[in-house]
């Protein structure tokens, strides 16, 4: 079979093109049978390390598994889980067309990806009607996916073996085992919500492995691919190019599977089943100047203008060559350039960095590039097995040399990366899940509930739950006519701005019809009765107070009237104000805050992005309610300025909104006797 270990090392006069060309058609058409050779024939170092690896996996399981559990008990599940939570509730109660309030009202979850796998994770929800239903079956793919190219790397290594004489295999399984353990993507994939790419992944890489070894229930394997939705009909596609490369005899499966992936993804596309692809983010490579976001273009016409235009694609590709490279620099780099091992990464790769012109959002290292992370070690130890059995000592020990390299970058990729995983993807604080907890047990089934998108996902097992994010107009489903509004705006992986949540609190505090139920721990929690003519709810901008935005030290007020809310201090010597947060450009300002206090108070303005502090006002007791200001310079606006690793093991992460994020803090010395009601931060103007 053609693959990096299947030359026969012998040293040649350098060739033309051409005979280059008939040499690898050549090789390509004679390449043998995916045959393995008898496992009791294998080296006894190989046969110890297949165990072992399938131990390390089977323990690995049970490592994601507890996981996911931390992930529910921490409520850090955002608006990903929960449209995928919603249709397996649906499905559980045969409602056959999964019909979603969670990404887009009445739109069917097959509607989404084209994604027909779901249901039979719907019938087990059916069985136990817990959220782990999705996350431990996330679990199980994903190992499964790495089992399988695990098993790949061994049997190949038996054929270097059987054919070469290639000796220490068992050290090159072993570092193949580590490179599929130690990539810490793999963990923040298992961290981030559910996904169905692991599904597909494993389903195409069983169809490979089966038809590789001639089982025609590969076809059987690639027809459930298929039935994964859109992004894996990328990977069959994939799956079918590396077929038809590594041997002529492969050459039919391999085209067969492929034109599958294909006609799935243009159908899918034609009947609208691909509304959560970002098709739109591609436009701007359609045409000489691209066309408005608001078109659809069909795949063939997307293809047709790359082809047109390929410096567009390279130029893009190239300004976010980093983020490439880190997705496949963990799992060896070198692995990539194998025909065995570049088709279906390259489809996630090119898919994953041309969307958008100006953001990189889906190339970080994420779930969305899970291929490159469990197939191209599979490359890697190819590579390896080639170089260290060559004839020339130089070769072998450039082989062990790039051996050595490789299990370097992989422990650098672990030690600074795999720390941040909680700080990352945990970013819940344990009192504010208890509070969701809460609040989440106390909403009856059929009311409608509107949330927070970075911590709606364990609530959307009922059949009406809407995002903040999806706009400020929400249908009204209930038959009770009743809405909840649960706003964390501190909390989870959050895209509504902090002001515009506070805003919208203080909104709903001041509606006749809203009922503040819950307010600890920076979770709100509003009952909102509506008219039984109403069809709509609309949520709007409210003043800025200081009681939704309580420190260590503060309780909101929330007796009386809502204009007379406040923000007192609770007995505790610490910040009273604190996560009232402000996103502002360089400039002049003046932080102006409404308050009472019968004790010393600091009034303090920080730049978060820089965790510099801009000014502070000591104050002595004020006595009667009064208006302070204090001014303050940002000299330069840098933006947020998240962690990108170290040296070789350096990411670009997606940029946040511009503008430094300010922030307004109060800090009591006595703990006693203090009252906020109102804060704000004002531009000032050069006279």
């Amino acid at each position: 079979m053609a693959t990096p270990g299947d030359t026969d090392g012998t040293p040649h006069s350098a060739p033309s093109l051409r005979q280059r060309a008939k040499r690898l058609y050549a090789r390509w058409a004679s390449a043998p049978t995916y045959l393995v050779p008898a496992r009791p024939t294998w080296s006894t170092a190989l046969r110890r390390l297949r165990v072992a690896g399938i131990i390390f996996f089977a323990l690995e399981l049970v490592g994601f598994g507890w996981w996911s559990t931390v992930v529910v008990d921490s409520y850090s599940l955002s608006w990903d889980f929960a449209i995928n939570l919603q249709a397996v509730y649906q499905m559980s109660l045969f409602h056959w067309a999964a019909h979603l309030s969670t990404f887009r009202h009445g739109v069917s979850f097959y509607q989404i990806h084209g994604v027909f796998m779901e249901f039979f994770l719907g019938m087990i929800y059916r069985l136990w009607a817990s959220p782990l239903v999705l996350l431990w079956a996330q679990d199980v793919f994903i190992v499964a996916a790495q089992l399988m190219v695990f098993l790949l790397m061994v049997d190949f290594l038996a054929r270097q073996e059987h054919r070469r004489g290639a000796a220490h295999s068992g050290i090159l399984a072993g570092i193949g085992l580590a490179l599929l353990l130690l990539d810490p993507w793999i963990l923040w994939t298992v961290s981030f919500d559910y996904h169905s790419e692991p599904i597909g992944l494993f389903m195409v890489l069983l169809a490979a492995r089966s038809l590789l070894k001639g089982q025609k229930r590969g076809f059987l394997f690639a027809f459930f691919t298929l039935l994964t939705g859109d992004v894996a009909t990328t990977y069959l596609v994939g799956a079918g190019i590396s077929l038809t490369l590594v041997a002529k005899r492969y050459w039919r499966q391999g085209a067969t599977i492929a034109a599958g992936g294909i006609a799935m993804t243009l159908l899918l596309a034609h009947f609208h089943f691909d509304k959560g692809s970002p098709v739109a983010a591609f436009n701007y490579l359609i045409g000489p100047h691209g066309i408005p976001n608001t078109v659809k273009p069909s795949p063939i016409k997307l293809l047709t203008s790359l082809l047109e235009r390929p410096w567009r694609p390279l130029h893009v590709l190239w300004s976010r060559h980093v983020d490439i490279v880190a997705n496949i620099s963990a799992p060896g780099l070198i692995g990539y350039f194998t025909p065995w091992t570049f088709a279906i990464p390259t489809f996630s790769l090119v898919l994953n960095a041309l969307p958008f012109a100006h953001k990189n959002e889906f190339i970080v290292p994420f779930f969305q590039s899970l291929p490159d992370y469990v197939i191209v070690p599979l490359g890697t130890v190819m590579w390896l097995s080639f170089l260290t059995s060559q004839p020339s000592k130089r070769w072998r020990q450039v082989g062990w040399g790039l051996a050595v390299l490789v299990m370097v970058n992989a422990l650098g990729w672990a030690v600074f990366w795999d720390g941040t995983t909680k700080q990352h993807w945990l970013p819940v604080k344990p009192a504010a899940a208890a509070e969701l907890r809460t609040i989440q047990a106390a909403i009856p089934l059929n009311d409608e509930v509107i949330c927070s998108q970075g911590v709606m996902g364990l609530m959307a097992n009922r059949p009406w739950i809407y995002p903040l994010n999806n706009g400020r107009i929400f249908p009204q489903m209930s038959p009770t006519g009743v809405t909840w509004v649960v706003i964390a705006p501190e909390q989870g992986i959050e895209i509504q701005s902090s002001i515009s949540a506070q805003q919208l609190i203080t909104h709903l505090a001041s509606q006749s019809n809203a009922t503040l139920m819950y307010s600890a721990a920076g979770v709100y929690a509003f009952r909102v009765v509506t008219p039984p003519q109403s069809i709509t709810l609309t949520l709007q901008r409210g003043p800025k107070f200081a009681w939704v935005d309580p420190g260590s030290a503060g309780t909101p007020v929330t007796v009386g009237p809502q204009n007379q809310w406040y923000l007192g201090s609770n007995g505790s010597i610490g910040y009273v104000m604190a996560y009232d947060y402000f996103r502002e450009p360089a400039g002049t300002y003046r932080a102006v805050v409404n308050l009472a206090t019968q004790g010393p108070l600091n009034l303090e303005v920080w730049d978060n992005s820089t965790d510099t502090m801009l000014a502070r006002q000591y104050l002595t007791a004020t006595g009667a309610p009064m208006t302070i200001t204090e001014s303050f310079t940002l000299s330069r606006s840098i933006g947020d300025n998240p962690y990108s690793g170290f040296g070789p093991w350096t990411i670009h992460p997606t940029p946040g909104p511009p503008g430094d994020q300010l922030e307004v803090r109060a800090y009591s010395e006595t703990g006693a006797g203090v009252k906020i009601y109102s804060v704000a931060i004002e531009k000032r103007v050069a006279l």
